[in-house]
């Protein structure tokens, strides 16, 4: 899977988090009632992209308003970051909240996914799921430990990378959820384009391990990289993931 390179959107900052698809009552918990409403403000924005994708009735439908609905989603998902970010300083209680979020999304997609979408595209969003599981447990490592010396430079460029395929998953997982959310029937063509999006978390994960690797950690870092839940991988995703 490869972005169309016109679409990634240069940004110096590694989000924590990019996507606002969480349990309300979690949000309400965590952050307090006007931030939780500000969040929800912008998920129905996101969910008002995504269900432009969902009509599209060609894979050549769908890849133009991609594209033009993409520079909103991308800053409306930065928007969602810098609320979250800011109104939640803890990170541990941030992890805390994105795993939520993605254990909610899993059982979505586990317990309705293949009776809306079918079994091979709720597979492939579970997968996916796992993957983005195992790349944001890197991404306190790669934010509070900093990158060798000359590693500076090449490390924003990677953070541009993976914050941008970080997003077009996220575009891609919450059209999806709202196929299933509101039982839409959608063309197969579009479905595949949705399901080929989602291997954008592969490309994530790789630019995470990338960056913790180069770190060269040591002690309890190194101990929490190498104890990852493992994600089942086929052989091409594997050669994906450590390309």
């Amino acid at each position: 899977m490869s972005m169309p390179a016109e679409l990634t959107t240069p940004t110096e900052k590694l989000e924590f988090l990019g996507f606002t698809s969480f349990p309300e009552d979690a949000v309400s918990r965590k952050l307090g009632q006007n931030p939780a409403q500000i969040l929800k403000g912008m998920r129905y924005e996101l969910d008002s992209i995504a269900n432009r994708l969902l009509i599209s009735r060609t894979a050549e439908l769908f890849k133009a308003e991609r594209e033009k609905q993409w520079p909103n989603c991308f800053h409306l998902s930065q928007a969602s970051a810098a609320v979250f970010m800011t109104m939640l300083q803890d990170v541990s209680g941030r992890e805390e909240l994105v795993m939520e979020a993605l254990n909610a999304l899993e059982q979505k997609f586990k317990t309705e996914g293949t009776t809306h979408l079918g079994a091979e595209a709720s597979n492939e969003a579970l997968f996916s799921i796992a993957t983005i599981k195992k790349a944001f447990s890197l991404l306190p490592i790669v934010i509070h430990v900093p990158p060798p010396a000359g590693k500076e430079d090449y490390e924003k460029k990677k953070t541009s990378e993976c914050t941008s395929y970080l997003l077009w998953w996220q575009l891609h997982i919450d059209a999806l959820r709202l196929c299933v959310q509101r039982e839409y029937r959608i063309s197969p063509e579009v479905l595949e384009e949705l399901t080929e999006g989602l291997r954008a978390a592969l490309t994530t994960y790789a630019c995470l391990r990338e960056a913790v690797e180069y770190r060269g950690l040591t002690g309890a870092d190194a101990r929490r990289y190498s104890d990852l839940p493992d994600v089942d991988w086929d052989d091409e995703d594997r050669m994906l993931a450590n390309s």
